[in-house]
């Protein structure tokens, strides 16, 4: 992850002189916008977290978790296709939960061909760095403002997560899941990001 910190990084002081307006990051993305804030290599007026778990673990149970996860998503993510089990989970599932569950397969191209150009290691790669990588506890830089999309159907314990990793954030809450915001209300998501954004802190 910190190898492609510093692509970002390149790519923001080429192109931007090295201060951009926004980032969001989605998931695995709230890491990387957590990273590139507390690296201050460049700098970014409001990081905007999207309700990601900022899971850690050791190298140990981050290799277990990681080649559990690898079978499942390769072949969802290079096929384009779900497993018999997954699919059958939805077939079971009441229509609110089969919208949550659409969104996020519209999210990760599922029945529009794949992406044969993935491979087993990199998504390994994803999962191990983004578990055994370290994000610092009250990260606080002056003229960055976190916002933190909160979704409170994950559970309380990850707004005490995110009030330990940032140091004063602007926390969002959503009576939603994970990334529910952003997979499945697209509209209302544009209008947090632009709040967000043009200073309206809660």
């Amino acid at each position: 992850m910190e190898d492609e910190c510093e692509k970002i990084e390149q790519e923001i002081r080429t192109k931007y002189g090295g201060r951009i307006k926004a980032a969001y990051g989605c998931s695995l993305g709230g890491s990387f916008v957590s990273l590139l804030i507390q690296r201050k290599r460049i700098h970014i007026d409001h990081g905007i977290i999207g309700s990601s778990d900022m899971d850690e673990a050791g190298s140990f149970m981050a290799k277990l978790q990681s080649s559990i996860i690898v079978p499942i998503m390769y072949k969802m993510v290079h096929t384009g296709k779900l497993p018999k089990f997954m699919q059958k989970k939805i077939n079971e599932a009441d229509e609110s939960r089969k919208k949550l569950i659409d969104g996020f397969v519209n999210m990760f191209g599922i029945d529009k061909g794949g992406s044969p150009w993935i491979t087993k290691q990199s998504v390994y790669n994803q999962f191990y760095s983004d578990l055994v990588t370290k994000v610092q506890h009250g990260i606080d830089v002056p003229g960055t403002t976190i916002h933190v999309f909160y979704a409170t159907k994950m559970g309380e314990k990850y707004e005490k997560r995110y009030c330990t990793y940032f140091k004063n954030p602007d926390i969002r809450r959503h009576n939603m899941q994970h990334e529910e915001l952003f997979c499945c209300h697209s509209a209302e998501w544009v209008k947090e990001v632009k709040k967000a954004v043009e200073g309206d802190r809660q």
